[in-house]
């Protein structure tokens, strides 16, 4: 029976050690370096919000990503934030640092994949994650910064505009399996708003 156990514990040790080696080697996979500490890129920019995940990890999401130009990670909370653009003038914040896309190691180019997909590596297939964001909508305001795959956002014409279908009624855009917000409303102005507008 002590022989039993003690091969037991063998075996759990090795296949620990085993679990932890594999795990480093993910996260030592790729190197990088912190750009700014005490800082975050301007949340203007942020596409995607990741919970749960090591600064090493918020790295590898990052690169995985084509859209991604930067990262702010908060490790009190294990907040990692993608952000799509790194000239917007930087945010002060204790618990936050900062990670430039230049600023970390690129990995081998496995797929072709567009701005709001995904590669993985052991498939070598794009797999759609988020939608682009939404500012070029004309006259429609999106409440929500939450852009993956089947993320909801409730979408409302501007004051003095009014939907073609809905007359002004807020609805929901959704993120589509295929990278696309599903009802965009299509908001037009009236005269009254048209001259305030090009006053």
């Amino acid at each position: 029976m002590i022989n039993q156990n003690k091969h037991y514990h063998f075996l759990l040790v090795i296949c620990c050690t085993m679990y932890v080696l594999s795990k480093m080697s993910v996260l030592c996979k790729y190197s990088f370096r912190i750009s700014k500490f005490h800082t975050c890129p301007a949340q203007n920019s942020k596409f995607l919000t990741i919970v749960d995940h090591s600064l090493e990890q918020c790295v590898d999401e990052c690169t995985r990503r084509t859209s991604c130009k930067a990262i702010g990670f908060k490790r009190l909370f294990r907040l990692c934030e993608l952000y799509a653009h790194e000239i917007s003038p930087a945010v002060t914040d204790k618990h936050c640092v900062m990670v430039l896309r230049n600023d970390m190691d690129e990995r081998p180019t496995l797929c072709n994949c567009n701005d709001t997909s995904v590669c993985e590596e052991e498939t070598g297939q794009c797999v759609q994650k988020e939608c682009p964001p939404e500012q070029h909508f004309l006259n429609v305001t999106f409440r929500g910064n939450m852009n993956e795959v089947n993320a909801n956002k409730s979408v409302k014409c501007h004051d003095g505009f009014f939907e073609v279908k809905n007359k002004n009624l807020e609805r929901y855009a959704t993120c589509s399996q295929f990278g696309h917000w599903i009802f965009v409303p299509q908001c037009k102005g009236t005269v009254q708003s048209f001259i305030l507008e090009h006053v």
